[in-house]
């Protein structure tokens, strides 16, 4: 999971886009999900809309990691 701004100054989407490309072709991975967070900057969790941010990784954690042993 890839989550950025799109306005983050220190690569943005572009370079998001470029890194799971990457991920995919270099390293053979196929499940690679970009999360683009619209007038977001670098620190994702600390935007506005943090709730969503945190609401989408918890989510994408939950449906990528086994249920906890009862």
């Amino acid at each position: 999971l890839i989550m950025v701004g799109s306005d983050d100054s220190l690569g943005g989407a572009k370079s998001a886009e470029k890194l799971a490309a990457s991920y995919r072709e270099r390293g053979g991975l196929s499940d690679v999900e970009v999360i683009i967070y619209e007038d977001a900057r670098h620190e994702i969790f600390n935007e506005l809309n943090k709730e969503e941010v945190a609401a989408d990784l918890v989510a994408w954690l939950g449906s990528h990691l086994p249920a906890p042993a009862k």
